[in-house]
């Protein structure tokens, strides 16, 4: 059968994985990719990151300027690059949430899932600052974005998100599934220094929609770890 598309999902993610070995980073998150165009040209699909925008007050559009503040982001950028949008498609991610399958190993260094673990465990919630934003996605919605993006024929780049949250009032919204926590807002900055809320009106004009809210992620999660699923 004739190949049509390539969903590059292939990546060492995280900034705290990624700063571990930054020449396993750039080779992983560049040089795969690299090498895969040097061979094959085939249309891809190409999973960056909304963390290639780094840090601003303003709603970030597709065109904005660039700002990686980690190793993660800048080769996820640098493989941006490597990009042909004339036939081929970028979608920079949110935040994730959420659990994609009953099988696949869940992150919980991501902010939604582990705060809710930290919920689940009767643990205190500590937020540092709490105004920085993320715009958060849940993952079965990246999985749907693709499907419609190869169904429609989409090219370009796309920021892929669902709606912008500060942490602060992730943690508020965490706090109404488990009203007995003990939510505490530090005045003090966490070393976590992105900020950004960006603007999804590009996807949204081609038609695509998301299903899942922030909501929907946290009861999943909290099913699976009240019914000891996660050791």
């Amino acid at each position: 059968n004739k190949i049509t598309k390539i969903i590059w999902l292939a990546a060492l993610v995280g900034d705290g994985a990624c700063s571990i070995n930054k020449n396993l980073t750039y080779k992983i998150n560049f040089e795969s990719l690299e090498n895969l165009k040097k061979n094959i040209d085939i249309p891809i699909i190409f999973v960056s990151t909304c963390s290639i925008y780094g840090k601003s007050d303003d709603l970030i559009f597709e065109n904005h300027k660039t700002n990686p503040l980690s190793v993660y982001a800048e080769t996820k950028l640098m493989a941006e690059s490597l990009i042909n949008l004339e036939h081929s498609t970028i979608i920079r991610l949110g935040t994730l949430f959420g659990i994609s399958d009953q099988f696949s190993r869940i992150r919980l260094d991501l902010v939604v899932n582990l705060l809710t673990l930290k919920a689940v465990n009767g643990d205190s919630i500590s937020i540092f600052g709490g105004e920085q934003y993320r715009p958060l996605l849940h993952v079965k919605d990246v999985a749907h974005a693709i499907l419609y993006i190869i169904e429609n024929d989409i090219t370009g780049i796309f920021n892929l998100a669902y709606k912008n949250f500060t942490i602060k009032e992730i943690g508020l919204q965490i706090q109404k599934h488990f009203p007995d926590i003990n939510l505490e807002f530090v005045d003090q900055h966490f070393q976590d220094n992105r900020n950004y809320k960006v603007s999804f009106e590009s996807i949204s004009k081609k038609g695509w929609l998301p299903n899942l809210t922030i909501d929907d992620g946290i009861i999943e999660l909290k099913n699976i770890f009240l019914e000891n699923r996660i050791k």
